[in-house]
């Protein structure tokens, strides 16, 4: 049982991580016709074996990658800019 952290890293690739590790599990990718796709990092992966989609969103292919792992898969937070007073 393994939860998964995903961090946006531009403009239609969203990266994987275990969490609380940081361990890089792999991709998701949204393809030309709005799909996801899930891609796990070369083997050995945690995510090996999951069914790479289409998925219809990014939160569907979230949804697979936590039942793969048998946890949760999120998105990180964001982190927010402190205004000096």
């Amino acid at each position: 049982m393994m939860d998964a952290t995903v961090f946006a890293e531009g403009r239609g690739v969203w990266h994987v991580n275990a969490s609380p590790t940081m361990r890089s599990l792999g991709e998701i990718v949204m393809g030309p016709q709005k799909t996801a796709r899930i891609v796990p990092d070369d083997p050995p992966s945690m995510l090996d074996g999951v069914d790479p989609g289409p998925y219809g969103s990014v939160e569907e292919a979230m949804a697979a990658i936590g039942a793969h792992l048998g946890g949760q898969c999120g998105h990180a937070r964001q982190r927010r800019r402190v205004q000096p007073f």
